[in-house]
Parts: C-alpha cells; sequence; structure tokens
C-alpha cells in the first residue's frame, strides 16, 4: 500500500503483483517461489514466478501504452 501511495502521489505507474500471483498460486496449486535444491515455496522467484510476473507488468505497460496512443490521437 505504501508504494502505491508513493506512486499515485508522484505521478508513478505501480503495477500489484501479489493478489494476482497469489490467486494463481492457490488456484493451481503452484509454487511461484523456490527452487529443487533449495525447497519450494521460500526464496526468490522460480522460473514460473518470473514468468508470470513479467507476463503481468507487460500487459500492463501495453495497456497503459494503448491508452497514452489513445489520448494522442
Amino acid at each position: 500500500m505504501r508504494l502505491r501511495a508513493f506512486g499515485e502521489r508522484e505521478r508513478i505507474p505501480v503495477v500489484t503483483l501479489v493478489p494476482y500471483l497469489q490467486g494463481y498460486a492457490d488456484a493451481e496449486k503452484a509454487f511461484l517461489h523456490g527452487f529443487a535444491n533449495t525447497g519450494y515455496g521460500v526464496g526468490h522467484w522460480n522460473d514460473l514466478g518470473h514468468r508470470l510476473a513479467g507476463e503481468r507488468i507487460a500487459a500492463a505497460l501495453c495497456a497503459s501504452m494503448a491508452r497514452m496512443a489513445m489520448v494522442e490521437d
């Protein structure tokens, strides 16, 4: 919430990933953190976590660019 408030105050777009990633992990019973050699569910994002985060950020950027293009027309 603090990051979103900061973004709004400074007019910096913020993409909130936690609800989306948690929803995916819960629905798919998937671990987005950890690795076979370190244990799943802890630590850094794994390949799936990075892929989902990247896809979500890309979608937000594309939507933002589309809105900007409409304003310019």
